[in-house]
């Protein structure tokens, strides 16, 4: 009797469109940002502020935005607000 070997189907297959966001996060769109009257771009994750961005340095954000996809977008805010998520967040009683 020989027994033949059969690899197990892999749980989650990672998506292979995106492979900068193999997780598919940036698909739901958690980032956003608001542009302030004096220029300043306050940049959002799930609706609150993580970061300001002067109203300054804030031109040139702008003009990659407006140019840029809701992918290239979401990656583009993403790497601006850097490494935020790190279990010091105090979590919100609503």
């Amino acid at each position: 009797m020989k027994f033949k070997f059969q690899p197990k189907p892999d749980p989650k297959p990672k998506p292979t469109s995106n492979p900068i966001d193999e997780r598919g996060k940036l698909e739901a769109e958690p980032f956003g940002y608001r542009i302030a009257k004096d220029g300043t771009v306050f940049l959002e994750y799930g609706g609150r502020v993580v970061k300001t961005i002067k109203a300054s340095e804030s031109k040139r954000l702008v003009q990659q935005l407006e140019g840029a996809s809701e992918i290239q977008a979401q990656l583009i805010l993403a790497k601006l607000t850097g490494n935020f998520k790190r279990g010091n967040e105090k979590k919100r009683n609503a």
